[in-house]
């Protein structure tokens, strides 16, 4: 394949968050309009706040480069929030090359995409993330995967189903797997400043049993899992069960 023509999915799962969408789209239309071909997936997970209608009265199309284009999916039914699947089914809605792991608050740099690109070009890695480090190894929020990487590594583990640490689960098996490992500089992208009620509020909270809805007490449910990963060495995610199901 000519290195140009690499196609590179941008992914971003929304539910219920359409203010932060609207003000991070701009950003995510610009930096794929700076680097054609590019394809910006948005998942609807389940929304029921004016995401649609938004869409559809501000026209995004109109907006995007040549060789730029906008894939929008709902999936219907849940009532909570599940970060990891929202993730795994915008791989699924995908068709890139390359997959970029955003977020419905994230706010790229217009350089973002084309600096990922000449990198891809030049080293052919696996999968990338930010020169940013957890327990000693790095890891980050904005992941860069090969499409066929992150689908033989299964994707995120989908029992991530609260505020926890996913991102750090999947960079961490990706490590274990071997590839060809390379990181970006953590300016190129940042975030919507967002109050943490707002970022939560769509999860299932009643798993919490009462007690307060933070980061920690979300966290004490949710890192045995990635502990559980890291001791077993796991290797591929959601195995039994499979992942990315619409339905």
């Amino acid at each position: 394949m000519d290195d140009n023509k690499i196609l590179i999915s941008l992914l971003i799962p929304c539910m219920n968050r359409f203010r932060e969408f609207k003000r991070s789209i701009e950003t995510i239309i610009e930096t794929a309009n700076a680097s054609a071909p590019v394809e910006i997936v948005l998942v609807d997970y389940s929304s029921r706040d004016p995401l649609q209608k938004w869409i559809e009265a501000n026209n995004i199309e109109s907006k995007l480069a040549p060789g730029v284009i906008f894939v929008n999916r709902k999936l219907t039914g849940p009532k909570h929030y599940n970060s990891a699947h929202a993730r795994n089914l915008c791989a699924v809605a995908s068709s890139g090359d390359y997959l970029i792991q955003l977020s419905t608050d994230a706010l790229p740099k217009k350089e973002f995409v084309s600096y990922i690109r000449k990198v891809i070009n030049k080293e052919k890695p696996d999968w990338m993330c930010e020169d940013t480090k957890f327990d000693g190894q790095y890891c980050g929020r904005f992941i860069v995967c090969k499409r066929q990487e992150f689908f033989d590594a299964g994707g995120y583990d989908e029992r991530f189903n609260l505020y926890g640490p996913e991102d750090k689960d999947i960079c961490f098996r990706l490590h274990r797997r071997g590839g060809k490992f390379l990181t970006f500089p953590q300016g190129l992208a940042s975030e919507i400043p967002t109050l943490y009620a707002d970022k939560t509020r769509n999860l299932d909270h009643s798993q919490l049993e009462g007690k307060m809805w933070d980061k920690r007490e979300m966290s004490h449910l949710m890192i045995p899992i990635f502990e559980e990963n890291n001791k077993k060495g796991v290797l591929v995610a959601n195995t039994e069960k499979g992942w990315g199901k619409w339905t």
